[in-house]
Order: structure tokens, then C-alpha cells, then sequence
């Protein structure tokens, strides 16, 4: 079947810019995956980064000027070394953080300006949120060389492992798990009131906390010894 869209491949690196694809085709992998070092897929209207599990030895992947959103589900890719993603849809850092860091192992070069999730002077934010942006991506990513449009920073790698070393992260796949047993037993698990419903409600700093096995505080609690 022919294809519908204009695209250039030479010495490794393949090019589709501008056709207005929604979505990667299939048979690109199967065509180029093996041989392709670099992609680049700017410009489109691609929303999702599907059909990229082919591409087994791409070291870079260009995204500019696309639709995607932070939820996004990147097939693992050890080779990979630069990812651009500028001026697209993705809000939330920390979920878009947590992909890369699952996926992308050894990524040096990562770049996210006019994203809403970047606070810099594109998107109307001052100097100290960008600053401070940095420093959690860092914290994050501790293998980054170049973020955006600077290199990192002997500064920023400092801050970056003083916050990291301050917040223990769950792996990603952790965040699923509950806690093996409840904190305390059920029947202790919420006070007991006498004459429910004859009571009024009221307002301020209640002196209950729940422990019980339900609590969502549990779904994060990963430690085998608790």
C-alpha cells in the first residue's frame, strides 16, 4: 500500500515533518525501525507516540510542534539520548517526568519549552519558577546534560541531588501497591460516636485520623518491614 505522506531517510535519520499525521504509522517501524537512529516527527498533529516499538536504536526523537499530552506510553528505549518536545500540550511535569524516567534510562538532552508544564518566559512565567523547574527536572533526571535551551549547570546538578537525596520517590510501578496490613485494626480504625445522626456537623481541625487499610496515605507505603 502506498503511503500518503512525504517522507526522507538518509544515513539513519527519518524525517516527516509537516504532513499532518495523527498518529505514527505502523509501517514506518517495520520499514526503517531497525536502521533508524534519529526521528523526527515535527510539526504534525500527532497526539499519542504510538508504533514507536520498532524503532529499537533511535538516540533521538524530535516532537516539536505536535498535540501531545503528558499521558503519554513510550515504549522502552534504553539508546535513547535527546528528546525535543517543544511547544506541544503537556501539563502535568511530574507525570510526563515519570514516563521518561521509566522509559528513557540514559536521555542527555531533553527540552520542553512552550509546554505548559515549563514555567518560562513563553508561557508568561518569571525567572525564579523557570529556575526552580530546573532544579526538579534535575532532581529527576540526573543523567540530563542539557535541558531546554542551556546545559545544566555544576549549580544545578548540586541542587538537583540535594533534592533528590531530601524526597524518596516510589518507583513508578509502586504507586499501585497497597500496604500488606492495615495500620491499626479495623474496628480501632475510626472513632466510635453514640447517637449517629442526632449530632451537628461541625467545622475545624478534626482530632480523627484514619489509618485503616483503605486509606490512600497505603497506596504509597511500599516499605516490606511496616
Amino acid at each position: 500500500m502506498e503511503s500518503t505522506f512525504s517522507h526522507i531517510f538518509d544515513n539513519g535519520t527519518l524525517s516527516i515533518v509537516g504532513q499532518e499525521l495523527k498518529e505514527i504509522p505502523s509501517e514506518l517501524g517495520f520499514q526503517y525501525g531497525y536502521k533508524t537512529s534519529t526521528l523526527t516527527l515535527s510539526e504534525n498533529l500527532l497526539t499519542t507516540v504510538n508504533n514507536l516499538e520498532k524503532f529499537s536504536k533511535l538516540t533521538s526523537l524530535i516532537l516539536d510542534n505536535n498535540y501531545l499530552s503528558h499521558t503519554q506510553n513510550f515504549p522502552s528505549l534504553p539508546s535513547l539520548q535527546t528528546l525535543w518536545v517543544n511547544n506541544n500540550k503537556i501539563e502535568s511535569l511530574d507525570l510526563f517526568l515519570n514516563e521518561i524516567e521509566a522509559k528513557f534510562p540514559n536521555l542527555a538532552y531533553l527540552s520542553m519549552l512552550k509546554n505548559p508544564c515549563c514555567p518560562n518566559y513563553f508561557v508568561g512565567k518569571d525567572t525564579i519558577s523557570y529556575r526552580r523547574y530546573r532544579f526538579y527536572v534535575v532532581s529527576r533526571l540526573p543523567s540530563l546534560r542539557f535541558l531546554d535551551s542551556a546545559p545544566i549547570s555544576e549549580e544545578e546538578k548540586r541542587e538537583g541531588r540535594r533534592l533528590a537525596s531530601m524526597v524518596a520517590r516510589p518507583k513508578p510501578e509502586e504507586y499501585k501497591k497497597k500496604a500488606k496490613e492495615a495500620a491499626v485494626e479495623e474496628d480501632r480504625a475510626l472513632p466510635v460516636e453514640d447517637n449517629l445522626g442526632n449530632h451537628k456537623a461541625s467545622f475545624g481541625v478534626s482530632r480523627y485520623i484514619y489509618y485503616g487499610r483503605q486509606s490512600e496515605g497505603n497506596r504509597f507505603i511500599v516499605d516490606e518491614a511496616l
